[in-house]
């Protein structure tokens, strides 16, 4: 064989051989994704996984982490952001297996407190379709039951905005689940969005509203682990995923800023007056002080709206502008501007 091909034969063997053993790396680490929150449970009886809202590849890793047989041997209590309490009745009855309309189901992750349309996602109902096929695969001691950890608001009783204002302590509602359900020892993963979970470190303000994170450390100290989901624009020294990444060493030392999601603004007051400004990495303190662990999810964030179905609902939509009306009435912000237009 002519010199030129021995050299192009022999590249294309090490191209193929790095490929391989890169895979069998990266195989060894998305294993290492599952057993780094699996084994958090070894040391802490609540585990909080901070979600990216409607992210596929948050929720890929979520559904084959519930699907771990060694999941259910270990917790059988998930208490999730995307659920009113009010329909803790009919979310038992399906993960059960009973016969749940989806037009009843689905009250459930549509009718919460905290957003307009975010969790019609296709995730969430893929969520609960998972763990009840899970469950109808378990013994009765390893089913899991999901706990709706959003408040109980009757939306189609809430016409203003000192009525929805009565719902809005989301954090402390969530905080009384998360300590009831733990109670005789039972471990408890809990799935909130990633900004309910990091305390407030001790060089930072004292929050007005404190997060999970806050009030959980607050009433019982050390017994929650959290774990941050990492932006796409956040680079491991290996760039493997699902990856679990211990807030220790130097990734412990960073600032947290290289986690939060790029444009981050909060209201500081200048020269008298509340605006709104930009943080930058520099104004946040360690990783280590705010969070346990950070999972990273890979470099692209791949966000599932809900299905054109669920935007031609017409009376669906008007009731969602309905109850953006009242939102924007207590908080201020426009919540009208995500929607469909409304219908006439």
């Amino acid at each position: 064989m002519p010199a030129p091909m021995i050299r192009k034969a022999t590249c294309l063997l090490l191209l193929f051989l790095s490929r391989a053993v890169l895979a069998t790396d990266c195989d060894a680490t998305r294993r290492a994704a599952v057993d780094g929150v699996l084994n958090a449970f070894a040391t802490h009886q609540v585990v909080l996984l901070g979600e990216q809202h409607q992210r596929k590849e948050f929720h890929e890793f979520l559904r084959a982490f519930v699907r771990d047989r060694r999941f259910t041997r270990t917790v059988t209590q998930i208490i999730v952001e995307f659920g009113n309490a009010q329909y803790q009745d009919v979310a038992d009855r399906y993960v059960a297996g009973g016969e749940v309309p989806r037009s009843e189901m689905q009250h459930v992750w549509r009718d919460v407190v905290g957003t307009v349309l975010g969790f019609d996602s296709p995730v969430y109902e893929e969520f609960y379709d998972t763990v009840r096929e899970v469950n109808r695969e378990r013994p009765p001691n390893e089913r899991i039951r999901v706990i709706l950890g959003d408040p109980p608001v009757p939306w189609a009783e809430i016409h203003d905005a000192a009525a929805y204002g009565r719902y809005i302590e989301r954090d402390a509602f969530m905080t009384d689940a998360i300590q009831h359900a733990r109670k005789g020892g039972r471990r408890v993963l809990v799935i909130v969005g990633g900004l309910h979970i990091p305390i407030t470190a001790a060089t930072e303000a004292k929050d007005k509203h404190p997060s999970v994170g806050n009030l959980l450390e607050s009433a019982a100290p050390h017994v929650a682990y959290r774990i941050f989901p990492a932006p796409a624009g956040f680079r491991p020294a290996v760039d493997c995923a699902p990856q679990f990444l211990p807030a220790t060493g130097d990734l412990g030392d960073r600032s947290f800023g290289v986690l939060m999601p790029a444009g981050i603004m909060v209201q500081r007051d200048v020269n008298g007056k509340k605006e709104w400004i930009a943080l930058t990495d520099s104004d946040w303190p360690p990783i280590r002080a705010k969070v346990d662990a950070a999972l990273y999810l890979g470099a692209t964030e791949t966000r599932l709206a809900p299905l054109p179905s669920t935007l031609a609902d017409a009376s669906y939509i008007r009731e969602l502008h309905r109850r953006a009306k009242i939102m924007h009435d207590f908080f201020g912000f426009d919540f009208e501007s995500d929607l469909p237009p409304a219908p006439e």
